[in-house]
């Protein structure tokens, strides 16, 4: 498949009513503003692969014709009865818990199923400490090449509010950081007391700070939870338990 097309499709950025005809065509007339036939992302990359990023947010009615796509390697251009047979790798991503919405209905349990062969789990960069600084390194640069500047010189007092700080913004917001540091702006960083984790939900904030301190132990602790327990002062068997409420253990694991 190197050789064939790679497209990339953001679910989100589609609307609802157009999101069948960009992945899957249409014909002319097929509804107002159809001028013309058009050619499908999945006809398109026939025997190649398919991107569909934030396929959490696809409508439930789309996410049918994606499963038959994949299942049967069959699609319809809207408008036309004709079935027309695709060979198409699918890759999708989503910042949404899919296991949840499949439980509220929101997305399909067959779909979920059958695209999660698999996954690779992308921490958030708060979870990546290490990672910072061979991130802001690889955006610097991109900067520097795009506004032909220097590359700035920093200290070891500069970089250190670098680790410390929470990261809303993931990626984005340390992109955005190494070109304010490129083209001479002033970076401030919020105080600790003044981070706040994406969303308000007490819940889902504090699922998310449990997770991020098993995750560290076990990282500290190279894997092995008794040592990990003692690390966080706990016992072992509440540590199994942690583990397994964070979604961090799996059963029989």
């Amino acid at each position: 498949r190197a050789q064939k097309p790679y497209i990339a499709v953001n679910c989100a950025a589609i609307p609802e009513n157009l999101i069948e005809s960009e992945l899957f065509g249409h014909e002319k007339g097929s509804f107002t503003g159809a001028t013309n036939q058009r050619i499908g992302k999945f006809e398109l990359c026939d025997g190649g692969t398919i991107f569909l990023d934030e396929i959490g947010d696809m409508a439930l009615t789309t996410q049918t014709k994606i499963l038959r796509a994949l299942q049967e390697g069959e699609i319809q251009r809207v408008g036309s009865s004709d079935t027309i047979k695709v060979n198409v790798r699918m890759l999708a991503a989503t910042n949404k818990a899919l296991e949840e919405m499949v439980k509220e209905k929101t997305f399909r349990e067959d779909l979920y199923y059958r695209l999660n062969l698999a996954e690779i789990e992308l921490p958030p960069l708060r979870e990546r400490e290490n990672d910072v600084f061979l991130l802001l390194d690889h955006f610097i640069n991109e900067s520097v090449a795009r506004h032909e500047r220097r590359y700035p010189t920093m200290t070891a007092d500069d970089l250190r509010p670098f680790k410390a700080y929470h990261w809303p913004g993931n990626l984005r917001e340390l992109r955005n950081v190494a070109e304010k540091l490129v083209i001479g702006l002033k970076v401030r960083f919020q105080k600790p007391s003044e981070q706040v984790p994406d969303g308000l939900d007490y819940d889902s904030a504090m699922q998310d700070f449990e997770a991020s301190l098993l995750r560290a132990a076990l990282l500290k602790a190279g894997g092995r939870k008794g040592e990990a327990a003692e690390l966080l002062k706990i016992p072992r068997k509440r540590l199994y338990l942690r583990l397994k409420a964070t979604g961090l253990l799996q059963d029989g694991s």
